[in-house]
């Protein structure tokens, strides 16, 4: 009886930690949506520049996750460029 009332307790504590981190990830997430979708045009300048700092890792993690599709390079383009001109 104690190793299975151990056991729950150990599974509950499991799942107390999952939902932890589900609710962080959702208040990282919120936190990021709400730093990428602020108009920093109507901000002054200095943070205009402070959200900008903080928008650059986040745009930056995107990128690499593949949400804004294929990414070209200046060597990608030179190399299109190069396959037209040669019919």
């Amino acid at each position: 009886m104690k190793e299975k009332d151990q056991q729950l307790k150990e599974k509950d504590q499991r799942l107390k930690d999952k939902e932890q981190t589900v609710k962080e990830k959702g208040s990282k997430e919120t936190r990021k949506a709400r730093i990428l979708n602020q108009d920093a045009n109507k901000l002054p300048l200095a943070l205009r520049s402070i959200f900008e700092i903080y928008q650059a890792p986040i745009l930056k993690e995107l990128e690499n996750e593949g949400l804004f599709g294929k990414v070209f390079t200046s060597s990608d383009d030179d190399k299109n460029q190069s396959d037209e001109f040669n019919i």
